[in-house]
């Protein structure tokens, strides 16, 4: 199944979805929405960025907007949409929601073109964690050009309790800017349990012996 197809198919199930609790909870889906306005989704298969942005921000703003046919939609629009502002906020609700099937999606946005979207991935990955995401964050954390996507990639590096991510972050220690310097601090404490400060030469013979694999 192509990608349009892809979004035809769950855009359909999700019109289903919302026809059904229509019938038993009344306008619940179209609250806050003026008579004769664009429902959610309408907005989502819009031609309108905004619209399928606004979309996406309404579902995700509800518990059940992010379980189910929703992530995989957002998942789709977070490749797939040709504005970065739809991916950016498709990205952002696959984070909220925290579900790891959906994990890769977030590493792939990890590569995108734009560095907003990047950020907004490394930000997520810092709430869907799992061992697939370290070596993109790894590469984030050192070759972002995006300041703060690169300071988001090595907060998220926190997670992973390994000899290979406290030695990326003892690099960033090392340099770059303050903010980049501050966060691999931060991350290194709660990756080691121990403060060395902001001498990467300590942090390098405090961690000489093998950190304990990922957690």
């Amino acid at each position: 199944m192509n990608i349009r197809w892809s979004v035809i198919f769950v855009v359909s199930v999700l019109s289903a979805v919302l026809a059904g609790c229509e019938q038993e909870n009344g306008a619940y889906y179209l609250k806050g929405t003026a008579p004769g306005s664009k429902n959610p989704v309408e907005k989502a298969v819009s031609k309108d960025p905004d619209d399928r942005a606004k979309a996406i921000t309404t579902w995700s703003a509800q518990s059940w907007g992010l379980q189910g046919s929703y992530l995989e939609y957002y998942a789709i629009a977070s490749k797939s949409d040709e504005s970065a502002i739809v991916r950016s906020v498709a990205v952002r609700a696959l984070g909220k929601a925290g579900d790891p099937k959906y994990l890769p999606a977030l590493v792939d946005a990890l590569r995108d073109t734009s560095p907003v979207v990047r950020w907004d991935a490394a930000v997520a990955l810092d709430n869907v964690i799992g061992p697939q995401a370290v070596d993109p964050l790894r590469k984030a954390a050192t070759t972002e050009t995006n300041l703060d996507g690169r300071i988001a990639a090595i907060k998220a590096l926190r997670h992973y309790r390994q000899e290979n991510v406290v030695q990326t972050l003892i690099q960033c220690l090392a340099e770059g800017p303050f903010g980049i310097r501050y966060q691999a601090h931060l991350s290194l404490v709660e990756t080691t349990g121990k403060d060395m400060g902001m001498d990467a030469e300590k942090w390098k013979a405090a961690t000489a012996s093998p950190v304990a694999a990922s957690r």
